[in-house]
């Protein structure tokens, strides 16, 4: 986030955790908090009183994935696992319940 916007010459603050952004945007110290989708919109969907929304598109889209050490036994079954939960539905189920929408929107 930060590389980004100063990229863009957008000044910014920078904090050491996710919670001290929260709490600039609830004091009116900060109008906008940049970090990562899954996060923000699961504590925009968890505090809907505070009235915060979402704005615009993901601009640097990540992928998050699993680390096993090399030779794990456990790679194998965890992917199997994952591929059965995406193609019945139990994944979008589960994301729907966290984010609200399917994944895949």
């Amino acid at each position: 986030s930060d590389r980004w916007l100063e990229d863009k010459g957008i000044g910014h603050w920078t904090v050491a955790t996710i919670e001290e952004a929260y709490e600039l945007l609830d004091l009116g110290r900060v109008d906008a908090v940049v970090y990562d989708h899954p996060v923000l919109l699961y504590y925009t969907l968890q505090n809907p009183d505070k009235g915060y929304l979402i704005a615009g598109e993901v601009f640097n889209e990540e992928d998050y994935g699993i680390a096993f050490p090399t030779g794990s036994p456990l790679r194998e079954a965890i992917n199997r696992a994952l591929l059965v939960l995406i193609e019945n539905g139990t994944y979008d189920q589960i994301y729907t319940k966290w984010y609200g929408s399917s994944s895949d929107q």
